[in-house]
């Protein structure tokens, strides 16, 4: 799919009654993003947007750039969440692991 950081622009994360926690590495070409923009959509809504990576102190990411992100819902569901990557040299689809596509009501993944 088409994926937009504009979609979120014009979307309130806001409007939804449920939440879940994402921590993504973002990878490219098999490199590291350290700045661009992820964004989550469900059904071509904004779900959550993420632009300011954060670098983790500790554990098996120490040093690593993280997206974290609340992504929002009013429902859960199986395989309905799509992510995307915009950097300034354009935009990408990205494949994520098979539970990222689940929205899991108060998750965390």
């Amino acid at each position: 799919g088409k994926f937009s950081k504009a979609m979120c622009d014009s979307n309130s994360t806001f409007d939804f009654s449920d939440t879940m926690a994402v921590s993504a590495l973002v990878q490219l070409s098999g490199s590291d993003m350290t700045s661009g923009t992820l964004t989550v959509t469900r059904g071509g809504e904004c779900r959550g947007t993420q632009a300011d990576p954060s670098s983790i102190p500790f554990g098996p990411y120490v040093g690593k750039q993280l997206y974290l992100m609340t992504v929002a819902g009013d429902s859960g569901c199986t395989s309905c969440l799509s992510y995307g990557f915009q950097t300034s040299g354009g935009e990408a689809a990205l494949t994520v692991s098979s539970d990222a596509t689940d929205f899991v009501i108060n998750g965390n993944k």
